[in-house]
């Protein structure tokens, strides 16, 4: 497992988000298209799709990427396989709607990209990748919205507390966070619902586990739903 110093890695990351991404002036934001406010969508049908990269394959990218600025995504293997097994069923948890997906070996020849600039308001556009291949179908369903996820990243890290007085030792503290770029596309009318940039972590007492991945993409769903057209699962 990849286990870093925490100030070393948040310096990191922040300084590659800040200088590589083409982000809005928010390193973190979340953005719905106004005519969707105050119109939320029950019983929706929604595909959550693998990370994009993946969709597009990895050879392709830079054809589609070009000059553009691209940070991309640091996962490992295993996480990645954390996020297709429980990011679509934390999105059904969160939403009103029939969800279907995360499927990673979902492949549609005719799914096509364009790697283009979405204005926000007043703020300084991102890059995001717009579908371009017309109304998608999945397994012969034709979603109302479909859930792109552009970048995933995962790090770990620990922190390590010297202890003084009587017992002396030290503890330790993990920390487990997730950023993700995301798209809500509504497939029917075909143009952009919301979309944003997410960091949530959690700090843990032992080394991550499958609960501690599946405790920071529940609040990453949360998040997507509620800044959404989508209605949000009331408990």
């Amino acid at each position: 497992m990849d286990i870093r110093l925490i100030r070393k890695t948040g310096l990191i990351i922040t300084i590659l988000l800040m200088l590589i991404s083409g982000c809005a002036s928010s390193l973190f934001f979340q953005y719905m298209k106004p005519e969707y406010k105050g119109d939320k969508k029950f019983n929706a049908t929604v595909v959550v799709m693998p990370i994009t990269a993946h969709l597009i394959g990895l050879e392709n990218l830079e054809s589609i990427v070009g000059d553009k600025p691209y940070l991309g995504g640091y996962a490992s293997k295993s996480d990645i396989e954390y996020f297709n097994n429980y990011m679509g069923a934390m999105i059904a948890e969160a939403v009103v709607a029939d969800v279907y997906g995360i499927d990673p070996l979902y492949h549609n020849d005719s799914l096509s990209f364009a790697y283009e600039q979405v204005h926000l308001n007043n703020e300084t556009p991102v890059y995001m990748f717009i579908p371009q291949s017309g109304v998608i179908t999945y397994r012969d369903i034709v979603p109302n919205f479909v859930l792109f996820f552009d970048h995933f990243r995962c790090y770990k890290s620990v922190e390590e507390t010297s202890i003084v007085g009587v017992g002396m030792g030290s503890s330790r503290r993990y920390r487990i966070s997730v950023d993700v770029e995301y798209l809500l596309w509504d497939n029917k009318n075909q143009k952009i619902a919301s979309l944003g940039r997410l960091s949530k972590e959690r700090t843990l007492l032992d080394t991550p586990d499958k609960n501690a991945y599946i405790m920071v993409l529940e609040s990453v769903a949360k998040s997507i739903v509620r800044k959404s057209p989508l209605a949000f699962r009331q408990l």
